[in-house]
């Protein structure tokens, strides 16, 4: 490099440097001048965490707002009203205009697991964002106030009703990115068991349904592997009734939109009957890869064959009832992937 290029590019360089010091200077002014007016208009004795005005430069004011769950919100008795309420938080949500929750239960008198797994799952992705969840009432209704004592979901709520102890038999677990619990799903599937046969025993068949569910959700539930992965499963045991339900749910992008499908077959057949056929193992993962989309297959099979009981599924917009072999068009559309179940002494 000659002499005379090397005084021009230093020559540069030093202009930038400058400009860029002259930039700094300048916002460092506007910042100023924008916290002077927010002092003014805003003095320190009227700012309050709990305040529902603008964020402004240097402090965030707390934005608060309470959302009462419906009354019937159980996936067997109204799935709509359970989808619309999540459908509705998850937009306010996405726009950005709260920073913490408060839920509001007293209304409730129909409540069941199904329902409490999905809503679990959406204030996990809300506390991923830095949203608060706080806990404000308690069902008025005897039974759906019970139910939710004793579930085990208050502990994952701020303020004092968090402090409600339950009697340990009722797990949720939730796990981050590419991670698949065999230890801990083995566990549960031991206490399921000591309540259904009154004995701590493996179930093969029922583990390596968790595996596969963990695994789809690991592998193929996201499009986005930018965005975390996450799954929950849950159960409630009826001890009197030596029956435990199963909730497994992920906030990913659900089977339709991450099933490899053909153009014919996207295009030109339902929801419903792509989801069912899905199931019975006629497409693969966008992964493409021979050993990938057969995990449906297992879940349709354990049903089958009686190792469970009761199989439902959510998806996009489709309610799939094995019980019924019924495939429903939902109205409104669930982003992820919901699985219950049942094992009781009648599973083989």
């Amino acid at each position: 490099m000659s002499k005379k290029n090397k005084r021009r590019d230093i020559a540069r360089l030093k202009s930038k440097q400058r400009k860029d010091l002259k930039n700094k200077r300048r916002f460092k002014k506007y910042i100023l001048s924008q916290n002077k007016f927010i002092r003014r208009r805003f003095p320190k004795s009227k700012r309050s965490r709990s305040e529902s005005t603008n964020s402004y430069f240097g402090q965030a004011i707390e934005k608060k707002i309470i959302i009462n769950v419906p009354e019937k919100f159980s996936i067997n008795q109204d799935i709509e009203s359970v989808l619309f309420f999540v459908y509705k938080n998850k937009k306010t949500v996405e726009n950005g205009r709260f920073n913490q929750f408060i839920v509001d239960f007293s209304k409730v008198t129909r409540i069941d697991d199904g329902a409490m797994t999905i809503l679990l799952s959406l204030f996990y992705d809300m506390s991923y964002k830095r949203i608060k969840v706080g806990f404000n009432n308690l069902p008025t209704n005897a039974a759906a106030k019970s139910f939710i004592e004793q579930s085990g979901f208050i502990k994952y709520f701020t303020g004092p009703l968090a402090k409600v102890k339950n009697d340990g038999l009722n797990v949720t677990l939730k796990k981050g990115e590419s991670t698949i619990l065999q230890r801990e799903s083995a566990t549960i599937i031991h206490k399921s068991m000591k309540t259904v046969m009154g004995l701590e025993m493996r179930n093969q068949k029922l583990q390596g349904m968790l595996i596969e569910l963990m695994t789809n959700s690991v592998n193929h539930a996201y499009l986005n592997n930018e965005r975390e992965k996450t799954w929950y499963i849950s159960t409630n045991h009826y001890i009197d009734q030596n029956k435990v339900e199963f909730c497994f749910v992920d906030n990913g992008d659900g089977i339709i939109n991450t099933i490899n499908f053909k153009f014919k077959d996207r295009y030109f057949t339902s929801n419903e009957e792509l989801l069912e056929r899905a199931f019975d193992g006629e497409f693969r993962s966008r992964t493409k890869l021979a050993n990938r989309g057969k995990g449906l297959i297992v879940i349709k099979n354990n049903h089958k064959n009686m190792t469970i009981k009761g199989l439902k599924v959510i998806t996009n917009n489709v309610f799939l009832d094995f019980d019924s072999s019924s495939a429903i068009k939902l109205k409104t559309p669930f982003s992820g992937t919901f699985y219950s179940w049942v094992i009781d002494k009648t599973c083989k």
